[in-house]
């Protein structure tokens, strides 16, 4: 579990949504990638992260969502950094998205819940800094 000093989250600019595609999909030509996107492809799905509003009206897009990024230090493979970012909006009954870059950690929540979720993270330790151009 990261320190109570290593335990600060960034909300990023903009909001997202995350579009589920068939399997072996590939890169979309409707996605023009933002500040925060991303192509996550396994055997039976293939899932894209991009700017709300982006996904042509006839996939089904979930979100919208803010996205926060987990700001630890230490090794990828860190011990306890999701499960200490994800527990305190559990407590709170709210659910979550995560995504892993080869360096940090993204959390997506629902915009609506983000208000109770940032106060269970605050309620938890964590330090939000949010966008100047997107207040909580």
């Amino acid at each position: 579990m990261p320190p109570k000093t290593d335990r600060r989250l960034t909300v990023l600019p903009g909001l997202h949504e995350v579009v589920r595609l068939p399997a072996g999909a590939g890169l979309p030509d409707w996605l023009r990638p933002g500040p925060v996107w991303a192509l996550i492809a396994e055997p039976d799905e293939t899932t894209v992260l991009c700017p709300a509003g982006m996904a042509p009206p006839d996939l089904a897009a979930e979100g919208p969502f803010t996205a926060l990024r987990v700001e630890q230090s230490g090794p990828i493979d860190a011990p306890g950094v999701v499960a200490s970012v994800s527990a305190p909006i559990a407590r709170a009954g709210l659910g979550l998205f995560v995504l892993s870059t080869a360096s940090r950690d993204l959390v997506l929540i629902a915009q609506g819940d983000m208000p109770r979720a940032a106060s269970a993270w605050r309620e938890a330790g964590y330090t939000l800094s949010p966008d100047p151009k997107e207040p909580l």
